[in-house]
């Protein structure tokens, strides 16, 4: 089946739409705002072109000690990763209205180590693609973008997860980069309509608070987006969709 960008933007916006999308946003943008208001203590200072000294000061509104810092971080990540598992698996499930616990927790180390260790080969094979020339990185970046959904939905290990990304790509690689880069436009627009109102009333100590709203949206919206592009080229297949 041919890959519509159009139906697979139309999906993940609609996914974020329903309940259990609102459910997800708010999780994510709450995790966002976290992430946000606390930091440590601490200044940075950068020399400019000519010598001259330019000291920054940090800008989080709770300041904490480096290791308090660095604990909520993880904590942050963690949750964040288990939130795009449950994501992946909630928008490629039937459910709209209850947000299951399921969704967080099958298989949950198995799946959150591979989950972890498939995002890093997946940014690091596709780094080396870049580096060697721009072409090769974006090839892959088109034919293994699919691998969490796999790893998500269909409790594959994130090696099996790549191969299957690459597989069900495969013949379909325009359409995959023109998806993304269709994605990356629509993520552009909503960092713009947010940064609009700090532009036209000014920054303020919490303007945090509406540039994590686009974040939000466009993380749950990728990942309904990603579910949506999996659903359109595995529908030729036998192969059913787990439960959440």
């Amino acid at each position: 089946m041919k890959l519509s960008v159009e139906d697979a933007l139309a999906t993940g916006f609609e996914s974020v739409r329903q309940r259990n999308g609102l459910l997800l946003f708010g999780i994510v943008y709450a995790l966002t705002v976290v992430e946000s208001v606390f930091g440590t203590a601490s200044s940075f200072t950068f020399t400019l072109p000519g010598g001259e000294e330019l000291t920054v000061d940090s800008t989080a509104i709770v300041e904490v000690s480096p290791l308090a810092d660095s604990l909520i971080a993880l904590l942050v990540g963690v949750a964040g990763l288990l939130t795009t598992i449950a994501a992946l698996r909630v928008f490629a499930s039937d459910e709209t209205e209850p947000l299951p616990l399921a969704a967080f927790t099958r298989r949950g180390v198995r799946t959150f180590a591979n989950a972890f260790v498939g995002a890093i080969v997946f940014a690091v094979v596709v780094a080396l693609g870049f580096a060697a020339l721009v072409l090769p990185g974006l090839y892959l970046l088109s034919a293994l973008f699919l691998w969490a959904v796999f790893v998500a939905v269909e409790d594959e290990n994130f090696l099996d997860a790549l191969r299957s990304s690459w597989r069900l790509t495969s013949g379909h690689r325009l359409q995959t980069f023109l998806l993304g880069v269709a994605f990356l436009l629509v993520a552009f627009l909503v960092n713009i309509a947010t940064a609009i109102p700090i532009t036209v009333f000014g920054a303020f100590e919490l303007d945090f608070l509406i540039t994590n709203l686009g974040s939000a949206f466009v993380t749950v919206f990728g990942n309904g987006v990603l579910v949506a592009a999996y659903q359109q080229l595995s529908t030729d297949e036998a192969k059913p969709t787990p439960d959440v």
